[in-house]
């Protein structure tokens, strides 16, 4: 009888903390103004403590001054997929502990898809000095660019 009811609990143990990993969000945008609205991409509000955050991050640089670099854990990259593209990479920074940015790494991103995803989802981009579509709305800019031949989606909060 002990044996049987040690097995139940271990099941019982098992299938809820099994629960408490699957069950997570996805992250949902449909616009710039429900990203200036909601502060947020996949579990992660712009504006929050990065502190909070750690358990979900590896982190990267610190300094004294409150400027964190981290990357997301891999089982947290689902969140930040364009189109059905999941990033292999993506970077947290703050400013004064509070995050400030978010960049997703693509390494096989068909480039003009990605931009044409883009703009099905925050609209007609803006062009910006280095000749790339940029979106600017309120309280955030998404940005596009190569760097050392992986595609970067950048997303920057603006503190107001």
């Amino acid at each position: 009888m002990k044996k049987y009811l040690l097995i139940v609990a271990l099941v019982c143990f098992g299938l809820n903390a099994g629960a408490q990993i699957i069950v997570r969000p996805q992250a949902y945008c449909s616009g710039l103004s429900d990203l200036d609205e909601a502060h947020k991409l996949g579990n992660f509000v712009f504006g929050d403590s990065i502190t909070k955050y750690l358990w979900d991050l590896k982190l990267i640089e610190t300094d004294k001054k409150g400027y964190i670099k981290a990357a997301v854990k891999d089982y947290e990259l689902g969140f930040f997929r364009l189109g059905g593209h999941a990033p292999f990479l993506v970077h947290l920074d703050s400013k004064d502990y509070l995050i400030s940015s978010l960049y997703c790494f693509f390494d096989d991103m068909d480039e003009k898809r990605a931009k044409e995803y883009l703009e099905e989802v925050y609209g007609k981009p803006t062009t910006t000095d280095n000749n790339e579509p940029g979106w600017f709305g309120q309280r955030f800019y998404i940005l596009t660019q190569r760097i050392e031949g992986v595609f970067c989606v950048s997303f920057h909060y603006i503190n107001k």
